[in-house]
């Protein structure tokens, strides 16, 4: 599941589709051609028209999150899924500080491959 429009979410796209997984692009505009243009291999478009608040629904959706890179939109998504205590994977992220809080960390990856592997083998080890 990713936010539907190009760059990152247009890669995380073909991943999932490319190993036969379903891709679904939750799109911020409320017309589904504006993703389709900037995704086109998603399987399934849900045009939300709610533009960066999707983020909740993309966090809450998921049993892990990935963040790549780090500008405001994928901060806050890390923000909700650090706060629900989902697993969470930054790939080259900005660095967070929490002032000794007791929250789950994200993990840390370096390359595309390494952010997966750590989902799946987190996600195994996770307390049901």
């Amino acid at each position: 599941m990713t936010g539907g429009l190009g760059g990152v979410m247009r890669a995380a796209t073909e991943g999932a589709v490319d190993l036969g997984g379903i891709a679904v692009s939750l799109a911020p505009d409320p017309d589904p051609q504006h993703s389709l243009e900037q995704n086109p291999r998603a399987t399934v478009v849900v045009p939300t028209g709610i533009g960066q608040m999707r983020n909740v629904l993309l966090v809450r959706s998921a049993h892990a999150v990935i963040a790549v890179g780090c500008n405001w939109g994928t901060l806050t998504e890390i923000g909700l899924a650090v706060r629900d205590e989902k697993l969470t994977v930054c790939l080259r992220p900005w660095r967070i500080q929490t002032d000794g809080a007791r929250i789950r960390e994200p993990l840390l990856a370096e390359t595309a491959e390494e952010a997966v592997e750590a989902v799946f083998g987190g996600l195994t080890r996770a307390p049901a």
